[in-house]
């Protein structure tokens, strides 16, 4: 829990170890495709329906999906940085 409340200097301390590098990988863009390939058809259908309760829920599901994809790719691009930053202090320490 203290990854998520501790300032941003503790919390790496407190990862040292459990972090791991992701490389950018055929299935996360397959998956952000699916996410995005999936709020489009909701997006669809909420025009053919026309509205009601549908429409909410089906845009409620899209913005999730949104949401999801946003989170994947600022993830993705922060385990980028970090193995980058690790990759800097390894050879400026010489291992």
């Amino acid at each position: 829990m203290a990854e998520f409340v501790s300032a941003a200097e503790e919390r790496r301390a407190g990862l040292e170890g459990r972090l791991v590098y992701a490389p950018k990988t055929e299935m996360t863009e397959s998956g952000l495709t699916e996410a995005v390939s999936e709020m489009g058809a909701l997006r669809e259908r909420i025009a053919r329906e026309g509205g009601g309760v549908a429409e909410e829920e089906a845009a409620a599901q899209a913005d999730a999906l949104a949401a999801a994809a946003a989170a994947a790719v600022a993830a993705e691009e922060a385990m980028a940085a970090a193995a980058a930053e690790k990759e800097e202090e390894e050879g400026a320490n010489g291992g």
